[in-house]
This record gives structure tokens, C-alpha cells and sequence, in this order.
């Protein structure tokens, strides 16, 4: 019984291999005749003459990991977020970029190269005493896959050449057996990798964005093209950093990086690096040459019949009245006193954001209120008024020390806000342009008006868009999907974080907490109010 029993289990135990080699065998018959999926080959390596069968495939790996970065870069980089919209039926917005530059705006999650992966690279099977899986490899290796990249690396000296081509030409922007022969001087494979990237990834790309409408991408020399996306990152990076209130020591590398990238682009025809340049010298206030980059911007597009409308009204602001100051004079304009909500403020690790209100515990004691990004996560830290990116001091112009922080990271996405313990009882109940504090409001019907009061923006008007909304926000502790937001159109700028959203009637609905050009999100400010378990001072 026990042998029966035996010799059923192995009879299947091989019917369930030969089935699984079977599969295999499908999957790659299907592959060769009918995938047209664009395929990273593993490449041949060499390293002064001797062959590295696993660098040709590491190589491979880096070169689809540069594409993934390159291409999150191109999407709005670090500063995307995706936003479920859930207000009044099944309505969905997704991918909506938070504080993107927003330069191309392709989308990120489809991959545009696919790494090839052997499904016989580690079985052995034999039948008959031939090694099937052996000859299947083989034949395979004598195929010419359509849609595939594949080539070689030579390493002599120090100096990496990269050879390929594309095989098949399946897909219609492709030219089967284009060269993508390249040499660079550099000594890290890091960096050959990933400017091989830029260039498959300006190749794969190029016929969509001539489609689209995006001047003197097709002309654009690989290496300045290279050269843009490493700008455009590091840009990105630095504006992901402000609008979370990173230090500042982090976020001048950042832009400092970026000046050195684009400075590099100066002669270049590409449109978009001189658009890339002017806001990067907008960030480090030189008007003059941000004005500069921008017309360079702006005539690259006549050139080419476009135009930007935007761009030309920002030209015309920085004829006028280039509002770019900071330091003394910046300190003297944004220096309030009592504290008022709608002013500049922060700790001494952060940079400025906004003040929301002013809250009361049980036992009496008052607190300054905003999100925690303004004033950070580090209990003790000085508070000043103005921020310190408005000129504020430590020592003259303190208001307070952070008392106690709530990520979003830490209560789940239900409240991300900080509140700060007041040296003295010295603020206004009144919100410049609104009125005094007429209580707080909930259930905020879509289509209300309101009114936001913010360091930047100053006052501005909006309208609800949604409510209850679900977003993934990139924060200092990863990204973070925050629930039950609400949305408005895009009314606020970069500093704004923190400002008070009013009803028309003068009730407090929340503090904004993160924004694009097209809307801004607000927290509601009754669960914030009871997770520090304090009230609003009118």
C-alpha cells in the first residue's frame, strides 16, 4: 500500500514538472512570435579583455533602474503624489503632480523597458539523456528577439564604451538595428549607466513628445539632454524639500547643485533648460538673470511658432516688480507683532511657513498651531516670528518652542500638525482681511466658497472641489497617504503651508497642507483640534 501510495505521489510530483516546463515552453513560444514588449538584453562585458558574464547582467539592471528614475524625473519627479477623488459618486482624479515643475508630466508606473528575464537560466531537465532545458537555451541564444536592446561594454583604462542597437522595430518610433554606440571618459559605471538611460529614454520617447508638442526635443544632443534631467532632479529636490521645511543646509546643496547642472546648458537650444534655469534663479533671487533665461525661453518657442503664456506674464512680473527679497528687508515686512494667523513663521530647523490659529489647553496654557512641517518634529526647538527664510532671528525674534508634533507618518493620515508653546500672550484674534474667528465648521458642502490668508498668497478666494479626499503626500518620514482632506482649487503658493481656509461667514474649516498650480489640500481642523485635545482661542 505504502509503495502505491509512493509511486502516485512521484508519478505527480513529475507530471507537476514536466506541466511547469511545459508552461515555460508556451510563455517563450508566445515571446518570440507575438510580445511586443521593448526587452533590456543582459550585455556582453568586458574589463580589459577578460569577459564578466555578471556585469553584463548588473549593467542591464542599472540601465532599467536609470530608465525607472529617469523616467519618475520626467513625471514630476519627487514631488508627484496620486489622488483618489471621492466626493458625490465614483468620480476619480489620478496622478495629480503636488508642487510639480511639471516640465513634461509623462507618467511614471508603465515601465518603457522591460529586463529580459531567462525562465530556463537556472533549470536543469533531462529526458532520454538530452539536457532539454540546455538545448532550449541555446536555440534561444540563436534567435533575433524583435523589440530587444542588446550590446556590449568595453572597459580599457578607465575609459567605458557602451555598443548597442535595437532589434526588431515592432514599435512605430523605432528603427530596427538603431545604433546607440556611445563612449564616455568616465570611470564609474554608475554614471555610463545612467546617461546610456537618458539616451534610450530620449529615443523611446522622442516621437511621443514631438506628437505632443515639445519644441527642440528631437534636436537635442544626448548629453544635454543628460545633463537637463540631472538639473531637473536635483531641482525637484530642492522643491520637495521646501515645501516639507527641510533644512536649509539640505535644500541649498540642492538648488546649488542645480545652478551648476544648468549653468552648463547656457548655449544650448533647448527650450526647456533655459525654462528650468529661470526658475532656479527665481530661487536664488537673481531676477535679473531668471528674466534673462526665461526671453532665452521664450525665444526658442518663436522659433518654432509656440508660445507661453505663462511665462510671458512672468516675464512681465519681473519687469515690474520683482518681489524676490529676504534677509533684513524681508524681516521688516513680515515682522508681526502681537502674532497674528496668515504670518511667516517657523522653528530654527525649518525655513517659513504659515501660522494657522492660536489654541487653548485645558489647563489655560495657549499654543501657536500649524502643520508639522513648518516647525518640524524636534520638541524644544526655538520658534520665531518671522520664519527664518524671512530674516527671523533665534535670539530677537522668538515667539516659542515646539511643544508637541503629529506626523502623518505617526496617527495613520488622519492629522499632520504641530503646536508651539508661547513665550508670552501676545496675538491678535483677528485675521487680517477676514475678521475675528467666528468657530469652527464641518461637513464643508462641494462648491463653497472660501478664503485662505497665507504668507505667500496672502488673501485669496477658492472653491471647494471635493471633500473626504484620500492623497498620498511625499513627507519628511516617506510618502504618506492622508485621509479625509479637502480639496480646492489651486489658490496657495510655496510658504503657504499651515495658512487658515475660512468659510465666507468666517469659520475656520482647516490649514492648507500641500498644493500645485491646479489645488490645494486642506486638513480639516476639527481632528486636529482634538488630537492635541485643545480649542481655538476667538
Amino acid at each position: 500500500m505504502f509503495d502505491q501510495i509512493f509511486q502516485i505521489g512521484i508519478k505527480l510530483l513529475y507530471t507537476g514538472v514536466l506541466v511547469l516546463v511545459a508552461s515555460a515552453c508556451m510563455y517563450e513560444a508566445w515571446r518570440v512570435w507575438g510580445e511586443k514588449t521593448l526587452y533590456l538584453a543582459p550585455f556582453r562585458y568586458e574589463r580589459d579583455g577578460q569577459a564578466l558574464e555578471q556585469a553584463g547582467v548588473n549593467f542591464a539592471r542599472r540601465v532599467s533602474q536609470g530608465l525607472r528614475r529617469i523616467q519618475f524625473i520626467h513625471s514630476g519627479g519627487p514631488l508627484g503624489a496620486g489622488i483618489d477623488k471621492r466626493a458625490g459618486g465614483d468620480e476619480t482624479r489620478q496622478d495629480e503632480p503636488l508642487a510639480s515643475t511639471d516640465l513634461f508630466g509623462r507618467g511614471g508606473d508603465d515601465p518603457l523597458v522591460k529586463l529580459r528575464n531567462d525562465p530556463f537560466a537556472s533549470v536543469e531537465f533531462q529526458a532520454y539523456g538530452i539536457n532539454i532545458v540546455t538545448l532550449l537555451r541555446t536555440l534561444n541564444s540563436w534567435i533575433k528577439q524583435s523589440n530587444e536592446i542588446v550590446g556590449d561594454v568595453s572597459e580599457y583604462g578607465g575609459v567605458i564604451e557602451v555598443h548597442a542597437r535595437i532589434r526588431g522595430g515592432l514599435r512605430r518610433e523605432l528603427a530596427p538595428g538603431q545604433d546607440l554606440s556611445w563612449t564616455t571618459t568616465t570611470t564609474k559605471i554608475e554614471t555610463a549607466s545612467f546617461e546610456f538611460a537618458c539616451r534610450i529614454y530620449r529615443i523611446l520617447t522622442a516621437q511621443e513628445y514631438r506628437t505632443r508638442g515639445y519644441p527642440g526635443y528631437a534636436e537635442v544632443p544626448d548629453t544635454e539632454f543628460c545633463v537637463y534631467t540631472r538639473a531637473l532632479e536635483a531641482f525637484q529636490l530642492y522643491r520637495a524639500g521646501v515645501a516639507r521645511i527641510a533644512p536649509k543646509q539640505e535644500t541649498d546643496e540642492q538648488i546649488s547643485q542645480a545652478m551648476t547642472l544648468v549653468g552648463g546648458l547656457e548655449s544650448s537650444d533647448f527650450p526647456y533648460a533655459h525654462r528650468l534655469a529661470g526658475y532656479i534663479y527665481l530661487e536664488k533671487e537673481n531676477p535679473t538673470e531668471a528674466k534673462t533665461s526665461f526671453e532665452k525661453y521664450r525665444d526658442l518657442l518663436a522659433q518654432r511658432g509656440q508660445d507661453d503664456k505663462a511665462v510671458e506674464k512672468l516675464i512681465a512680473s519681473l519687469e515690474v516688480a520683482p518681489d524676490l527679497r529676504r534677509g533684513a528687508a524681508a524681516r521688516n515686512e513680515r515682522w508681526v507683532r502681537p502674532l497674528q494667523a496668515g504670518t511667516s513663521v517657523s522653528s530654527t530647523t525649518t525655513t517659513a511657513g504659515t501660522i494657522c490659529c492660536f489654541v487653548r489647553d485645558r489647563e489655560g496654557v495657549s499654543y501657536l498651531l500649524t502643520v508639522d512641517h513648518v516647525l518640524g518634529d524636534r520638541v524644544g526647538d526655538v520658534v520665531v516670528q518671522p520664519g527664518l527664510f524671512d530674516g527671523g532671528n533665534r535670539q530677537s525674534d522668538r515667539v516659542g518652542k515646539v511643544f508637541r508634533t503629529l506626523s502623518g507618518a505617526d496617527t495613520g493620515g488622519r492629522v499632520g500638525a504641530a503646536i508651539a508653546r508661547l513665550d508670552k500672550e501676545e496675538f491678535a484674534t483677528e485675521v487680517p482681511g477676514v475678521g475675528p474667528f467666528n468657530g469652527i465648521a464641518e461637513n464643508i458642502p462641494v462648491g463653497s466658497k472660501v478664503i485662505v490668508v497665507g504668507r505667500s498668497a496672502g488673501r485669496v478666494e477658492g472653491t471647494v472641489e471635493a471633500v473626504e479626499m484620500s492623497v498620498t503626500i511625499r513627507t519628511a518620514k516617506g510618502n504618506v497617504r492622508f485621509e479625509n482632506l479637502i480639496m480646492t482649487t489651486g489658490i496657495t503658493q510655496g510658504g503657504d503651508s499651515g495658512a487658515p481656509v475660512f468659510l465666507e461667514d468666517g469659520r475656520l474649516i482647516g490649514m492648507v497642507y500641500a498644493g500645485s498650480q491646479t489645488v490645494t489640500m486642506v486638513m480639516p481642523i476639527k481632528p486636529v483640534l482634538d488630537a492635541f485635545q485643545v480649542t481655538l482661542i476667538q
